[in-house]
């Protein structure tokens, strides 16, 4: 299997997906999809926040993630939550 690399955001407007994403996979469903079977398929995965330029800690809407641009980070492993019952 040959090593992939993927833009899950749109680096100028900060969209989820990014356009690679909807042409490879028809939207975010399909992504996951593929991540599932990759994890599945025991396949080495890492994702980071590029930072174009900027370094230091990534500033989400509501203030830090805990998460450093430009940092590598494994992925360890793919789950799935789900929404209680609320019975």
């Amino acid at each position: 299997m040959q090593p992939e690399k993927l833009l899950i955001r749109n680096e100028k407007t900060g969209d989820f997906p990014h356009s690679s994403i909807k042409k490879t996979f028809g939207d975010a469903d399909g992504f996951w999809a593929f991540l599932m079977q990759r994890d599945a398929d025991n396949c080495l995965m890492g994702c980071s926040i590029k930072g174009n330029g900027k370094e230091g800690v990534h500033l989400g809407d509501d203030g830090p993630t805990g998460l450093i641009m430009n940092h590598a980070y494994g992925i360890n492993d793919i789950i799935q939550l789900t929404e209680p019952d609320s019975d």
